[in-house]
């Protein structure tokens, strides 16, 4: 029996969250992009790329430090490296840009695709199929939550 990381919750607490097309922009979105990124959060409101600052509020939300970063890749650092498993971070890789990446929360895999629950996926939260092979790290807190 699997114990559900504490983090998840939170983060399912959020499904459906969205970007608002256009010249508005969603105040949660926008407000969860500033703790990680002030000036990006200004500049482009909920059109920031804010899959690391959903995780990173996340984490806060359970008293766990995370990166503090905007960065998704920044979440290669964070943590220890363990095997894939419900409610590790993952973080992958994205084509055709080899610096930038994604980073969400694992829900399930299989031998060629992960199911991720993330932010900013599809300008949403919500659970979207990776290919496993976008896969670059998969991390969990250091205190072993």
């Amino acid at each position: 029996m699997s114990i559900l990381p504490p983090w998840m919750p939170i983060a399912w607490s959020y499904y459906g969250l969205s970007e608002i097309p256009g010249a508005k922009h969603n105040r949660t979105v926008v407000e969860m992009i500033a703790e990680v990124a002030p000036w990006m959060a200004r500049k482009r409101g909920d059109e920031t790329p804010w899959c690391s600052a959903f995780a990173n509020l996340c984490m806060r939300a359970v008293e766990i430090d995370g990166t503090g970063s905007a960065a998704a890749r920044s979440w290669l650092e964070w943590g220890r490296d363990v095997e894939l498993q419900h409610g590790a971070v993952a973080v992958l890789k994205r084509p055709p840009n080899p610096g930038s990446g994604h980073v969400a929360f694992v829900v399930h895999y299989g031998a060629d695709r992960l199911l991720l629950l993330g932010g900013n996926q599809g300008n949403r939260v919500q659970c979207r199929w990776y290919p496993r092979e976008r896969l670059i790290g998969c991390r969990w807190p250091e205190d072993g939550a």
